[in-house]
């Protein structure tokens, strides 16, 4: 039993529980006398022993399962038990730590190297590291790790699914670079989710030349109960149904959609058997959540997203989802932390409306079903990508002093108007530029470090930062300054605005209120030139804008009811007399397409329609392209050079917009864009929108045939 309050208005759905297939055979029973902390007296799983026969046989190896379904130990016994010298790469330097603290216990040839630790012992056999750190060395091709990498064996590559396609694509590039220049190792990919492998064994293979074989397993999961709450519920609330979680003993992570949410969840909870777990938070604050999480000192964490995947908390029992994720690959994941243990006799899921998006998806579970049935973001192999041809050319003219390739790296990067030097110190692996802003709230520094493209974007003068539950004021050339919502002394142009604001609803709604509840949110209107293909793209900031909820209605969307919402626009130039010009330029793929409509949110809603369309035919990840639409011309671009606008099959596109499912197609518009999923409720908005998308596709086909 739970809450009478959760009881009452909640849909229950029963899950019954899956486990691995055993072999009969332990660890030890494969590697005579090897120590694994214990594990190694543990029976094996199918997957964990075909594994382990496939990196005996020589082979490269897909990995995907389940959260806690023992992956790791498939190349950690193997290489322990064969004395291969290991590469292991994790996406983040916490990931690498927690690896390297559960390792440690039982293996000391282990270590962890990083911008902060760059050192490694003669003995080292298990080195574990970060893609950002990885790409650095071999930029330098200085440091013990660029020597280590002389005598390295296998490459592991550890929560492949956190990337995108770009970060996929460069991170192959950095082990075909180790395997041609250094060392040819075997390859181990391990993920907890993933689609068409197919297309990531041919490039594996591609690298070293060895057989790759993809090893599936089922999930660990006890038997669990979904509570689909019918309505959203305050924050007072949703910590009454946490509170009494934690009242039972039970160890409870919930995800919210912001760290302004967790942290009021948690002072409204103020119990010692709670904390939150986010990137604001010191490192080291972080590391000691987490072993009080595991020794059980704590029974509940808040996150919005930092505890999704990787370090392993195995006594959670419930999950509370405050709200849905933009992408139902990131549910799986979240769904994944709970019920590791046999002892736990049954898990608990509950999944709280935060938004009316979230509502459309759990008023009915049918709904719920079709959202994952979008499944996971796929592996999309990009068979020519320029930014990383320019990358291998950089480094050929550096590393291998090729300085033939200079008359073609300049006139590649000319539109760019930068040295050969500064082009290739920009190339990082999780960004273009070194430009850091730090950024202060009330005068006071929070860790959290902004570059330049999420200066124009996302911390313009006036924009709204959920975040921080604050305002940008302004910023210079190293800080940018925002201030508390609720601060009653805010600079003149931000009174203004809330000026305006409370004019539009009449003084009726209360404007931090209305932010927490997304009836105000804001944007930074953009100008955008693209490249017409791979080159510089250009951006500008031109405007802020806030879009104030006036009025709504109700739509029937699949038999439940959504709510249409009517905005009006307060812009911060036209409002307040303050302009914005901040300026971006980074190498990538973009186009412009002209659109017959003149109507800048139906334009709008045709470049969403796309976005959404490659998520569901393609399993592309909605966060991969980037869009600006305007009266008669949409500009689309990738977020990073990954190639993947020049590596899509129109033609099968074209084939596939008739058959796509308008409510499915609206749900993942939802996550995309609001302004856009409101524009798709309209009688008759989303098919007008599918011709514009048809445009797109016909307009991209045409200007991608040079490829």
């Amino acid at each position: 039993m739970v809450s009478s309050l959760l009881e009452d208005i909640s849909i229950v759905k029963v899950q019954e529980e899956i486990s691995p297939d055993k072999v009969g055979k332990k660890f030890s029973d494969i590697y005579p006398g090897i120590s694994l902390g214990g594990v190694e007296n543990n029976e094996l799983y199918l997957h964990q022993l075909e594994g382990i026969n496939s990196l005996e046989s020589s082979k490269n190896v897909i990995c995907i399962a389940g959260t806690g379904s023992g992956k790791t130990e498939i190349w950690l016994s193997f290489s322990i038990y064969r004395k291969r010298r290991v590469l292991a790469v994790y996406p983040t330097i916490a990931l690498s730590n927690d690896q390297f603290n559960r390792i440690r216990n039982f293996y000391k040839n282990v270590v962890v190297v990083n911008r902060n630790n760059r050192s490694i012992p003669p003995d080292v056999r298990i080195v574990l590291t970060n893609p950002a750190y990885l790409m650095t060395v071999l930029k330098s091709g200085k440091g013990d790790l660029r020597n280590y990498l002389d005598s390295v064996q296998l490459i592991v590559l550890d929560e492949f699914s956190f990337y995108n396609t770009y970060q996929k694509e460069m991170l192959l590039e950095l082990v075909d670079l180790i395997t041609k220049e250094y060392a040819k190792a075997q390859i181990v990919v391990l993920t907890a989710t993933l689609d068409n492998s197919r297309e990531l064994e041919e490039r594996l293979t591609s690298i070293n030349g060895l057989e790759t074989v993809t090893i599936s397993g089922k999930p660990f999961r006890r038997p669990n109960y979904t509570y689909f709450v019918r309505r959203p519920l305050s924050i007072e609330e949703i910590a009454d149904v946490v509170s009494d979680l934690i009242g039972r003993g039970e160890s409870t992570l919930v995800f919210t959609l912001s760290i302004n949410i967790a942290e009021r969840l948690k002072r409204i909870l103020n119990s010692p058997y709670c904390d939150t777990h986010h990137f604001k938070k010191d490192h080291q604050a972080r590391i000691e959540v987490e072993r009080r999480f595991k020794d059980g000192s704590l029974k509940c964490v808040i996150s919005p997203k930092t505890l999704q995947q990787g370090i392993d908390i195995g006594s959670i029992k419930n999950i509370v989802h405050v709200g849905l994720p933009d992408d139902p690959s990131d549910f799986i994941q979240r769904e994944g932390r709970k019920g590791r243990r046999n002892e736990i006799d049954f898990t608990r899921s509950v999944i709280i409306p935060w938004s009316e998006r979230d509502l459309i998806l759990i008023s009915d579970p049918s709904l719920l079903d079709k959202w994952l049935s979008v499944g996971n973001v796929s592996y999309f192999r990009i068979m020519r990508n320029k930014y990383l041809e320019l990358f291998r050319k950089i480094y050929s003219y550096y590393r291998k002093g090729n300085r033939g390739l200079e008359g073609d790296i300049r006139l590649e990067i000319a539109n760019m108007k930068s040295k050969i030097s500064t082009f290739w110190t920009n190339m990082q692996f999780y960004d273009f530029g070194r430009t850091k802003y730090k950024y202060y709230v009330d005068n006071n520094l929070v860790p959290l470090t902004i570059s330049k493209r999420d200066l124009v974007k996302y911390y313009q003068p006036g924009l709204i930062d959920l975040t921080y539950d604050s305002l940008v004021v302004d910023h210079d050339l190293e800080k940018i300054h925002g201030i508390g919502i609720k601060r009653g002394n805010l600079p003149g142009f931000l009174n203004l605005m809330i000026k305006k604001y409370y004019s539009i609803t009449r003084g009726k709604r209360d404007f931090h209120q209305a932010v927490i509840k997304g009836e105000v949110f804001s944007e930074t209107l953009i100008d955008v030139k693209p490249p017409e293909g791979f080159g510089i793209l250009k951006m500008r900031a031109k405007d802020v804008l806030w879009f104030v909820e006036i009025e709504s209605e109700d739509f029937e969307l699949d038999r439940s009811n959504v709510k249409k919402s009517v905005y009006e626009v307060i812009s911060l130039r036209k409002t307040t007399g303050v302009k914005v010009s901040d300026s971006y330029k980074f190498p990538t793929y973009g186009y412009s397409i002209n659109s017959s409509s003149e109507d800048a949110l139906m334009n709008r809603l045709g470049a969403a329609a796309f976005i959404a369309l490659l998520r569901i035919m393609k399993k592309a990840n909605i966060n991969e392209l980037e869009y600006a639409a305007d009266m008669g011309r949409i500009v689309i671009w990738e977020e990073m050079p990954s190639g993947l606008l020049e590596s899509l099959d129109y033609d099968k596109l074209e084939e596939e917009i008739d058959r796509v499912n308008d409510d499915v197609l609206r749900i993942i518009i939802s996550k995309i864009d609001p302004l856009a999923f409101n524009v798709s409720l309209e009688e008759n908005n989303l098919n007008v929108a599918l011709k514009i998308t048809l445009n797109m596709i016909r307009t991209l086909k045409q200007k991608t045939l040079s490829y």
